[in-house]
């Protein structure tokens, strides 16, 4: 099954020329905004990789690589941003706030496709670490927390003599030790 990769870009010559350089091994979904990519995540979709360029009306691809990365369904996913601006101080802030890649355009698809084919393999060998890692620790946990709930049920199952023997006095109607 080919991983899919969702597009945001308001220009859609962007977006045919990445989903031509891009289609013979993915899948590519293409939307104009990150609003519209908002919209298509909360209805159940989930791509491998997001390819997004920064500056798009209704929203921002800076806002929502924001949005994406704050999200706890969804901050897995990778993204990408695209711009014209070439500025370090723009890259450096939106790796920052999480994007993996920052490409500058005009950019070459070969360069960008080969990105693409690092970035997926790499988050999901991190996704299956740390899926077997959080199943390994609640696995653990589970086993500790059965192992004290065994422990505790037969302590409670054995007779509490209250009486002489402890110091204290605890007598029922005829005036012996009771049992609790």
């Amino acid at each position: 099954m080919k991983k899919k990769i969702l597009i945001l870009d308001d220009k859609e010559t962007i977006a045919k020329v990445l989903s031509i350089y891009l289609m013979s091994e993915y899948d590519v979904v293409w939307l104009p905004d990150g609003l519209e990519g908002v919209k298509w995540l909360q209805a159940g979709n989930t791509p491998d990789l997001i390819i997004s360029d920064i500056r798009m009306p209704v929203m921002r691809g800076d806002d929502f690589l924001e949005w994406i990365k704050q999200n706890e369904l969804f901050g897995h996913i990778p993204v990408i941003m695209l711009s014209s601006e070439d500025s370090t101080s723009e890259r450096i802030r939106l790796l920052e706030i999480g994007a993996e890649d920052y490409i500058v355009k005009p950019f070459n698809p070969m360069e960008l496709k080969i990105r693409v084919k690092k970035i997926i393999p790499f988050r999901n060998k991190i996704i299956k670490r740390t899926s077997a890692s959080h199943s390994l620790y609640c696995h653990t946990r589970l086993a500790e927390w059965h192992a004290t709930v065994h422990a505790a049920g037969a302590l409670l199952a054995q007779p509490l003599l209250v009486g002489p023997h402890d110091g204290r006095q605890l007598h029922g109607g005829g005036g012996h030790p009771v049992k609790l």
